[in-house]
């Protein structure tokens, strides 16, 4: 799933808008539970050009002379040289190496975290200023999930899941059991929820919060999992729950003809990773794209400006409703949907005794 983070340079906190991205049926005017692979399409649709770099060798009177091309530094010695290069007296040089020190992600964590203490302060404010935007983005950005082997047990692989991303993760409760059986992984490794999503349909549970919300956690129990369309952003799924579509006809008198209408809703549910700490969200998210299989596209049935709600410290699942425009009744499928989310969410919380 492709998706697009948008900072919100507004507010203080990190506030970003999530897009979701779905595809989903409707057959003979009734929606199917089938979800279409919206990520193969995804790929297909968006698969770069293939450019091409041809490389001359001049020809000058003799031989010809191929160049070895330069080998690259080890990646600590680069970081270390980029680290250095924030207190270069070119400011250029110091936004050079702030840049791809940036881009380099978790990988420059240590370095970083050495350059605190250089009695550089320009390299110190820097690094401080790296540090923080790596954990804000590490905190928008999904945990991985890695299996050794393609076939074990569900508890086995639903153990990893919440070993290796800090997730609480329960194999059923007092009011579900799981259904524990040895299952075949399609997929060695992927982020969080794409991982308990295969688990789900390999071992026949289903996925929920834990219904305590002073003890947070998501919950596998058995039951279909169901077809839903669905979507994932960063440490977040989204999924469609219900679809609604009403027909209505409204016959004039006056001029003796009748028209044919319908509108319809969505219902979605969304969830998120326990280190995502949400603390506020806009009422409904806004529709960024909506194109049905005849090539038209359609708009929202309700204002994009929508309030923000406060979410409770336990809360792990929302549900929020989307209407849209109903297209024409020729229409037998949306092709595409694309949902833009407004969120604010915290890390980690750490508790101060005065």
């Amino acid at each position: 799933m492709h998706r697009r983070l948008d900072c919100d340079p507004a507010r203080s906190e990190p506030g970003r808008a999530k897009s979701f991205f779905f595809s989903a049926d409707w057959r003979a005017f009734r929606w199917l539970t089938r979800a279409r692979a919206a990520s193969a399409a995804a790929r297909r649709k968006r698969t770069p050009a293939l450019i091409g770099l041809l490389l001359g060798v001049c020809c000058l009177s003799g031989p010809t002379f191929r160049t070895a091309p330069a080998e690259e530094p080890p990646a600590e010695f680069r970081l270390a040289s980029l680290v250095r290069r924030l207190g270069s007296d070119a400011y250029s040089e110091r936004d050079a190496a702030e840049a791809q020190l940036e881009k380099s992600g978790a990988a420059a964590r240590e370095h970083l975290l050495a350059a605190v203490e250089n009695p550089d302060p320009e390299i110190r404010l820097r690094a401080k200023r790296l540090l923080r935007g790596l954990r804000i983005n590490e905190l928008w950005a999904p945990t991985q999930v890695r299996y050794a082997t393609d076939q074990t047990a569900a508890s086995a692989a639903l153990s990893v899941i919440g070993k290796q991303t800090g997730n609480r993760v329960l194999a059923g409760d007092q009011y579900g059991t799981f259904h524990d059986r040895i299952v075949t992984m399609e997929r060695l490794e992927g982020t969080f929820w794409e991982m308990v999503d295969q688990l789900c349909r390999s071992s026949g549970n289903r996925v929920r919060p834990h219904y305590d919300t002073r003890s947070p956690g998501l919950v596998l129990a058995a039951g279909r999992p169901g077809k839903n369309p669905v979507a994932y952003s960063g440490p977040i799924r989204m999924q469609i729950i219900r679809a609604r579509r009403a027909f209505s006809e409204e016959f004039d008198y006056e001029r003796l003809s009748g028209e044919l209408s319908h509108a319809f809703q969505f219902e979605l549910q969304a969830m998120w990773e326990d280190r995502f700490r949400l603390i506020a969200y806009r009422s409904h998210p806004e529709l960024a794209e909506a194109i049905t299989d005849t090539g038209v596209r359609l708009a929202a049935a309700q204002s994009t400006a929508s309030g923000w709600n406060v979410a409770g410290a336990g809360t792990r699942q929302l549900s929020m409703n989307l209407r849209i425009q109903p297209p024409a009744t020729a229409a037998q499928e949306l092709e595409t949907l694309t949902l833009s989310w407004g969120l604010v969410a915290t890390g980690d919380q750490a508790q101060l005794d005065i």
